[in-house]
């Protein structure tokens, strides 16, 4: 029991001091230790071997940027140059560069179906958006040594030894190397560890292992490799993608969003775009998409333009649509064929009756079939003097008469309709009504020039408001109220009014209240007024009266009373 628990605990340690191998390099500073043999193409390989685990800096900084002047940015091809330099290999081998071409670094360049590349070669994306060193091919993929990358994701944080296809997006380089032996590298596995492979040139001593050593279970790749995953902790990054983590072997890696319609928040419509929120159905994250306007116009009634189309109108957004009518079958009449549009229901097409022979023959075009007898017009023809019916079949003509005018003047036929020119018989005196004035042909009665009345000078007593032009009075004049001045002496008074109206002599109508006549206000003599008792005055005499009666009275019945007392 004791010793299985201990086998137990060096396993634990073991992976313990695996992820942190995996987790911190050796080296903090990464130099390079390795030794240059002068075989170029072999030194390349062997100064980046010494940078696999790498990683990247506070804000993206690397020491290949700072080497090459740009520490801050994608540096991918200043890791190859970098490489280049610690290898001893000069730049007109191998030009000093940051970008991802062979162009940029001055090497010729050859795609797969050319030939295979070799230990040594740079590969290159066609998008020219990375590059890095082909450590060695095997089947149909090559392993790569190469910087501003990761193991397991697109993010460049470090530098690691990748697989890739060797018929993805890629074209290779194949630099001049001066001494160009490399290595004849056989592959190998370990005996207690299988699931590892190394490549050993039979040549030398060299040897790499394509990963980390350990049994499958206690190497972290070899574990996220074998897992069937099954992913969970979904974390939105932005709103293209979200991070899952295995709950196997703890692997994140990202995936696109799964966008679903969660909401509606602005219905589009023929007018303007509408507004959605979606959410992935995976991570939960939200967003807002704009919805397009809509085709689903809201149209009126169909409008008639002429013998070809007919448009109508979106009551929501005012988007007119024009079209051809839409015809059935033939429809008639005795005088014409024509379609019906079966949209906006007017008559299109019309045209007469097209008949082989002058009688009884149907319409070659609608198979209409007129009577027998002459097919006279409904429309009265004419001409300047006369009006009749014509046959609609033949050059027969009826009820030919002159037009009938009721007077010498009139414009109008009162039978046909017919207008003729005419003079007409206008007076030069106005008529009018209550609001114009014109003048009136003195034969037929048509007015000219009626215009509007034009007023004078405002109605006073004296006179009424006239038009200006024709005369006519337009308002009668205002009602006279009198007013008089009076004049008077002590029995009478008379007066007159401005318009000449006078009043005759007549006596005062005097008021007892105020002493003055009630027209004219004139005032009685003084000794004829009334006298005006001062009550205010008589008053307290009066109440002295009342309480000296009152003391008398007492008194008389006291005395009565007295007397009428036995003795």
């Amino acid at each position: 029991m004791r010793s299985i628990i201990l086998r137990r605990i060096v396993l634990l340690l073991l992976l313990c001091l695996c992820l942190v191998q995996v987790a911190m390099p050796v080296r903090a500073d990464f130099e390079n230790t390795y030794v240059n043999t002068g075989d170029q193409r072999a030194d390349l390989i062997g100064v980046a071997l010494t940078q696999v685990g790498y990683r990247e800096g506070s804000g993206g900084y690397t020491k290949y940027g700072d080497w090459y002047g740009a520490p801050y940015t994608d540096w991918c091809g200043m890791f190859v140059s970098w490489c280049a330099n610690q290898a001893g290999i000069p730049t007109s081998v191998l030009k000093r560069n940051g970008f991802a071409s062979a162009s940029a670094f001055n090497i010729p360049s050859f795609s797969i179906g050319d030939k295979t590349p070799r230990a040594g070669d740079l590969f290159f994306k066609t998008d020219g958006s990375h590059t890095g060193i082909v450590y060695y091919v095997e089947g149909d993929y090559f392993f790569t040594l190469e910087g501003n990358t990761d193991e397991y994701s697109y993010n460049g944080v470090g530098v690691f030894i990748r697989k890739r296809s060797l018929y993805d997006n890629y074209y290779f380089g194949e630099p001049p190397y001066q001494s160009d032996e490399g290595h004849n590298y056989q592959k190998g596995t370990e005996a207690q560890h299988p699931h590892k492979e190394y490549y050993q040139c039979t040549d030398c001593d060299n040897m790499y292992y394509t990963g980390t050593n350990g049994t499958v279970e206690d190497c972290l790749q070899c574990v996220m490799e074998q897992c069937d995953h099954q992913y969970a902790d979904w974390r939105p990054l932005d709103e293209g993608s979200h991070m899952g983590t295995c709950g196997k072997c703890t692997k994140e890696e990202l995936f696109d969003h799964q966008w679903k319609q969660s909401q509606v928040l602005k219905a589009a419509t023929c007018e303007d775009t509408g507004l959605a929120e979606e959410q992935c159905g995976v991570c939960g994250q939200l967003r807002q998409v704009e919805l397009p306007q809509t085709d689903d116009h809201q149209y009126g009634d169909w409008i008639y333009i002429d013998e070809e189309s007919h448009y109508r109108v979106c009551q929501t957004c005012g988007r007119e649509r024009t079209q051809a009518h839409s015809q059935d079958e033939w429809q008639w009449d005795r005088f014409e064929h024509f379609y019906e549009c079966t949209d906006c229901g007017e008559k299109v097409g019309a045209e007469a009756h097209d008949h082989e022979g002058d009688c009884e023959a149907a319409c070659t075009v609608c198979s209409y079939t007129r009577p027998t007898g002459h097919l006279y017009s409904a429309k009265w023809c004419a001409d300047e003097q006369a009006h009749w019916y014509e046959c609609a079949n033949c050059p027969a003509t009826t009820d030919a008469q002159n037009h009938a005018f009721a007077e010498e003047c009139d414009e109008t036929c009162d039978v046909c309709g017919y207008i003729r020119q005419t003079e007409h018989s206008f007076s030069e005196e106005w008529e009018h009504d209550a609001t114009a004035h014109w003048h009136q042909c003195q034969v037929c009665g048509k007015a000219q020039q009626r215009t509007g009345h034009t007023p004078g000078d405002a109605a006073t007593e004296q006179q009424g408001q006239s038009c200006t032009v024709c005369g006519a009075e337009l308002r009668a004049r205002l009602v006279h109220v009198h007013s008089y001045d009076y004049v008077s002496d002590d029995a009478t008074h008379w007066g007159s009014c401005l318009c000449g109206d006078t009043i005759e002599p007549e006596g005062h109508i005097w008021d007892l209240n105020t002493g003055a006549c009630k027209t004219c206000q004139a005032e009685l003599p003084a000794e004829e007024k009334p006298v005006q008792i001062p009550w205010l005055l008589v008053l307290p005499a009066l109440a002295a009266a009342c309480s000296v009666s009152a003391v008398v009275m007492g008194i008389t019945v006291r005395k009565k009373k007295k007397q009428l007392q036995p003795a």
